[in-house]
Parts: C-alpha cells; sequence; structure tokens
C-alpha cells in the first residue's frame, strides 16, 4: 500500500491469453523484498486478506517473501 501511496508502483496489468488456451486455474507469483525493519509476518498479516491470495513463503536470500 506505501509504494503506491508514493506513487512507486502506478498500477497493475494482466494479459490473458484466448479463452480457448486457458486453463481454469491461473497463478502469479509476487517476489517480495522487504525493507525498514518490516519482517514477512507483517507483509503477510497485511496481504492475507485478499481472497485470491492462497498461500506465501518465507525464503532465505536476495527476497524475503514469494
Amino acid at each position: 500500500m506505501r509504494m503506491e501511496d508514493e506513487g512507486v508502483i502506478l498500477g497493475y496489468g494482466v494479459v490473458l491469453a484466448d479463452k480457448a488456451s486457458t486453463i481454469s486455474r491461473n497463478q502469479a507469483y509476487f517476489i517480495i523484498k522487504h525493507t525498514s525493519g518490516a519482517d514477512c509476518a507483517e507483509i503477510w498479516r497485511q496481504i492475507s486478506h485478499f481472497r485470491n491470495i492462497l498461500e506465501g513463503h518465507s525464503v532465505f536470500g536476495e527476497y524475503d517473501l514469494i
């Protein structure tokens, strides 16, 4: 939400294939790198209420949450 408020993220878009070629289940993945003391649990609390977000995974390395 903060990145939208600060104008870093200006919008989102989806490009779908022809209806005949789509499978019934679509998937999307977001790779998140948190800063300023945030942690995966806090990020999960902020995004998990969206009905289409089914799971989140904390990872080690350059990124923090998928």
